[in-house]
């Protein structure tokens, strides 16, 4: 998806009275790139992320994604647009008594209609591809656990997980490594690079390590941001991205996800 901004400037709906949250702003980014916003604190970079997202409107100026201005859209076609965006907050809107296999299937609601999506709330569906995106963060033994059983930098993860699922051309990340230890920090952006370019899609990320190579703009007097642009390496097999199987795309060696246990008179049952 092509991105262009043009001369956007955004006011945040908590801050007072004619306060700018981001100043004007030129921005053009092709299809494909990718790309991480870096700055202190209180710059503007979640509210630039929330305005290329299409959840605040620009102030001033333009914003156009794939050549067209979202908000001159109508409302049913504005939808449909943000349903190919996704936003991933650096603090995971995940319900606290949701179960993380629920968790992870959300990622597709916005290409599921209202029954279907009604009916993943209380049967999750495709149980096997949350399985997948789960395990390729190390949360495979998660699957049908409680969200608020969960640690911060797992509920960071499952969040990540989400991502894998989403029927999305734009992945725009905050923060995505705030939560996680540098080993898991690694990983996690290693699998969201390995899914980007297996999609031949783009990632925005905004983070603050983990840099390759550097390029500066200056974006204006009060909003000034280092921006790094990644190369990707070309995936090292056509596997299927289970572990054990990077030889092979054989699904004979998909492991099969966890069943629910069974609750027996004898034992206490097992709230689901």
């Amino acid at each position: 998806m092509k991105l262009e901004l043009r001369g956007l400037a955004v006011c945040h709906p908590a801050a007072r009275a004619g306060a700018l949250a981001l100043q004007p702003l030129n921005l053009q980014v092709a299809a494909g790139e990718q790309l991480a916003v870096i700055g202190p604190s209180g710059a503007g970079k979640t509210t630039l992320l929330q305005a290329m997202a299409c959840a605040l409107p620009p102030r001033s100026g333009m914003l156009q994604l794939d050549g067209q201005d979202p908000w001159a859209l109508p409302r049913r076609d504005l939808q449909r647009l943000r349903g190919r965006l996704f936003l991933a907050p650096q603090v995971p809107p995940l319900p606290p008594r949701q179960r993380v296999v629920t968790s992870v299937l959300a990622g597709r609601l916005p290409a599921m209609g209202l029954l279907a999506s009604l009916r993943s709330l209380f049967y999750p569906q495709d149980i096997p591809a949350a399985y997948d995106a789960l395990q390729r963060f190390d949360l495979d033994d998660k699957l049908f656990e409680r969200v608020d059983r969960l640690s911060g930098g797992e509920r960071q993860r499952v969040g990540l997980a989400r991502a894998l699922l989403a029927p999305a051309s734009l992945w725009l990340v905050d923060e995505p490594l705030s939560a996680l230890d540098p080993t898991r920090a690694q990983q996690a952006l290693a699998t969201l690079l390995q899914q980007r370019a297996n999609a031949a899609s783009r990632w925005w990320p905004r983070c603050t390590r983990w840099t390759r190579r550097w390029r500066t703009f200056r974006a204006s007097s009060a909003c000034a941001k280092a921006c790094w642009s990644l190369t990707c390496p070309p995936p090292k097999s056509t596997a299927t991205g289970w572990p054990g199987c990077m030889a092979s795309t054989s699904s004979s060696c998909k492991p099969t996800p966890p069943r629910k246990p069974k609750s027996s008179h004898r034992s206490r049952p097992h709230q689901w």
